[in-house]
């Protein structure tokens, strides 16, 4: 499945994992500074950031996820695989992580599934 973009054209959906509507605080570090960002779409393997914070494509990251009660986070590293403006629908873009605990890959599961 994919979505229609203004010239009618489909796009095909790259996505490789199911998403849930599940959001998280969290916070994205940079070689200079860190942002105060939301994700949505949390999977095991990436996450939309909510931000107007364009970063171009390839951008290496560090995401610390808030998990559950704000108390647990997850740090990892991951790098700019999408970028939407606001004239897009979502202003935003997509980490695709370059690897995870696999401790940390189940706490995301369950608190995706949970929500």
């Amino acid at each position: 499945m994919g979505s229609i973009n203004s010239s009618d054209e489909i796009i095909p959906d790259r996505r490789r994992a199911s998403r849930n509507p599940f959001e998280a605080k969290a916070t994205i570090t940079l070689a200079d500074a860190a942002y105060s960002v939301l994700t949505r779409d949390l999977t095991p393997k990436s996450a939309w950031v909510v931000t107007d914070l364009l970063l171009p494509e390839s951008t290496p990251v560090e995401l610390t996820l808030e998990i559950g009660d704000g108390l647990d986070s997850i740090d990892v590293m991951g790098r700019v695989v999408r970028v939407a403006s606001e004239a897009e629908g979502a202003a935003g873009f997509a980490v695709e992580f370059d690897a995870i605990e696999a401790t940390d890959a189940e706490r995301i599961i369950e608190a995706t599934h949970g929500s």
